[in-house]
Order: structure tokens, then sequence, then C-alpha cells
């Protein structure tokens, strides 16, 4: 299978400023000390390549997981739990090569949590990652990204002599995204 991976990798030109990709995904979501399962959920993400150094990527997705703690004033042990995302994110890529090209990301989005006869509770975050996107065939994308949901984050001072604002992330990790994906190119 890498061999042919490596062999397609030969054949057509790299991706261009203006294209737009489509991704499936698979990931691992750790919800830390939540009272969650940690799951695997599923995404479908959208990406925009707005120049050759930056992206717009939008993503939704769905986790099936088990609640245990307390809700509403009652206790809980095990009980169904969806939990579903959604993002809109900035990418800044790096070309590591013509098919291997690394990005930084950071944006907004939601978490939302539904245990089954409850009402659904949701958080706005803030997410930080990057990744890797290995580009084996002419419009085919492998990808792996790492991205952390908070819910809130601090800003701190702008520097006039560099034109940078200063911020990081703060309050509570949401949720942890360890995922991989294969994606189509148009």
């Amino acid at each position: 299978m890498l061999a042919l991976a490596l062999w397609l990798g030969l054949l057509g030109p790299p991706a261009e400023a203006g294209s737009s990709e489509v991704c499936l995904s698979l990931a691992h979501f750790d919800f830390g000390e939540r009272g969650l399962r940690d799951a695997t959920a599923y995404l479908l993400r959208y990406t925009h390549d707005l120049t050759d150094r930056y992206a717009l990527q939008g993503s939704l997705g769905m986790s099936f997981s088990s609640f245990s703690g307390s809700v509403e004033g009652e206790s809980l042990e095990d009980e169904p739990a969806t939990v579903s995302v959604w993002y809109v994110s900035v990418l800044y890529k790096f070309r590591i090569t013509e098919r291997l090209r690394s990005f930084t990301a950071m944006g907004i989005g939601g978490v939302t949590r539904h245990i089954k006869g409850f009402r659904p509770e949701g958080k706005m975050t803030f997410n930080f990652g990057g990744g890797l996107k290995f580009l084996p065939a002419e419009r085919v994308v492998l990808s792996f990204g790492i991205r952390s949901f908070f819910s809130s984050v601090s800003v701190g001072g702008f520097s006039p002599s560099s034109g940078f604002i200063s911020f990081w992330p703060s309050g509570t990790r949401e949720v942890l995204e360890v995922g991989s994906g294969l994606g189509v190119m148009f």
C-alpha cells in the first residue's frame, strides 16, 4: 500500500492556491476528566486554499461515547452520550517537499454534549493545533492532525515593533482531537 502511495506521488502537480479539498476523517476524542469516555469521532472537513500559505477550514464531527457523573441533579453511570463538534479555522501551511506539507491551525467552534433524556449542553471553544498533509496523487490528500479545544483564550499585549498580538489558550481543555483522513481536491 505504501509503495502504491509513493508511486502515485510521482504523478501530477501539487495543490495550488485557490483549490479546495473535502476530507473524511476518523479521530480520537480525548475528553480528559469530564465524565465522558474517550471515543472515536467521524468528521467531514472542507478546506479552501486562499494562497500558497493560508487556507480556511470548516469541520463538522460527531462521536458516540458514554457519560458517568451528575447531570441536572441525577447520578448517571455509563449513560450513552453523543458529542458533536464544529469549527472554522485558519491554517498556515509550510511546504516541506512537493508532496508533503505541514500546517498550524487556530480557530473558533463549539462542542455539544447530548445525553439521552437531558438537554444538550453546548460550549463555545477556541482550537489550536497542526498537522501534516501528504499529496500522493494529483487530487488525493492524506492528512494527520492534532487539535486542542479550549473554553477560552487569553489575549496579551500588542507589540508595535513586530506587529503581533500575543494570545494563548486558557480555561479548560474541552477536547483533544487526534485524527487522520482521506480527501479529494478540486
